[in-house]
């Protein structure tokens, strides 16, 4: 087995949410050799763990902000991990990328939670 590691020259941006999981990846990328950059949701993500890592904290439905942070650490590649429980969509606030996508968006709410992760990531992959 071969490892991709040698492929990868951009840090790869890890999208934590809860639990143990982002930080397990993001040390086995360290181990690696491979650049990491945390990008914690809010209300999630353990702030002592987060600590550690290079990070930026982000908001579900800040799509314009977090894609800007993304390309600002020179991320080609993340990594969805970790749990997540719905917000309440009083709780939520949209920015300009994401209204400009919103359509993308509700469409991807149709279909359960993996239907809705997948979709934000094409939404994602579409941007660059």
């Amino acid at each position: 087995m071969t490892s991709a590691a040698p492929d990868i020259s951009s840090p790869v941006g890890v999208i934590a949410g809860g639990g143990a999981m982002p930080f397990a990846v993001a040390d086995s990328l360290a181990a690696r050799g491979i650049g990491a950059v945390l990008f914690a949701l809010k209300g999630a993500c353990d702030p002592q763990q987060v600590a550690r890592f290079r990070h930026h904290w982000i908001s579900v439905g800040r799509i314009g902000k977090a894609t800007r942070l993304f390309r600002s650490e020179g991320c080609r590649d993340l990594i969805f991990i970790g749990s997540l429980a719905r917000p309440a969509l009083s709780d939520i606030r949209l920015d300009w990328g994401t209204l400009r996508v919103m359509a993308h968006v509700a469409a991807a709410f149709r279909g359960g939670d993996s239907h809705l992760l997948s979709g934000i990531g094409r939404i994602l992959e579409k941007d660059g």
